[in-house]
Order: structure tokens, then C-alpha cells, then sequence
């Protein structure tokens, strides 16, 4: 079995995300860089709603977040959890599709934890 070289290539159409994986035969997986400001820092962010999306895939999670956001005001955070490995770069083009912006993205035990604030 000959293993091909590890490929580090631009997704077409998005700036900040890379395509890592393997060249063909084996499969490319995705990964998307989440933006400097929504790492993870020592800032405490108090949330005034929060969506649990654990068990939920896509869309839902996406669909969830557009109701729930509906339900706040400008300038309220709302906390979603997920578990569907598609939510990090799911959420972050829902961010950018919809002007809601994302504070904070990261990962803890297990569950994928977003902080999006409305606009």
C-alpha cells in the first residue's frame, strides 16, 4: 500500500478555511480556522439564552440558532452546544451569511460550544 503525501490546499470560495488530508486514495478531511477573536480567551461571556443542539445534525443546529436568535434582541448572546462535527464551520458561515457574530467557538467535553451574539 503506498500512502500519498499529507496536501495542505485553500477550499475554493473561503479565505480562512484549508482542506488537510491525504492525496488521493485516502479521504480529504475539512477543516475550518476559526477566527482569532472567536478563540478561546480568559473573557467571560455571559449568555442571555441557551440552545442545547446535542443529538441534533445538520441542519438543525443551524435552524435552531435562526429561531432562537429571532427570539433576542440586538446586542443578546446566545450559548448553542452541539455534538455534530459539522457545527464549527456550519455556524461559521452561518455568522458570516447572517451578520450575528461569533464571539467565541470552542470544544469542551465533547460538545462543540458557540457564543453568537445578534446584530
Amino acid at each position: 500500500m503506498i500512502i500519498s503525501e499529507l496536501a495542505l490546499l485553500p477550499l475554493a470560495g473561503e479565505e480562512n478555511s484549508l482542506v488537510w488530508g491525504m492525496v488521493n486514495p485516502l479521504p480529504i478531511y475539512y477543516h475550518s480556522v476559526v477566527p482569532k477573536e472567536a478563540q478561546m480567551t480568559d473573557e467571560v461571556i455571559k449568555e442571555d439564552q441557551v440552545l442545547d443542539c446535542s443529538g441534533m445534525l445538520c441542519p438543525m443546529p443551524v435552524v435552531k440558532a435562526t429561531k432562537a436568535m429571532k427570539e433576542l434582541q440586538s446586542g443578546q448572546i446566545l450559548k448553542m452546544l452541539a455534538t455534530d462535527p459539522g457545527a464549527p464551520p456550519d455556524m461559521e458561515a452561518w455568522s458570516r451569511q447572517t451578520g450575528n457574530e461569533l464571539l467565541r467557538s470552542m470544544t469542551e467535553d465533547g460538545k462543540f460550544i458557540f457564543f453568537l451574539k445578534k446584530k
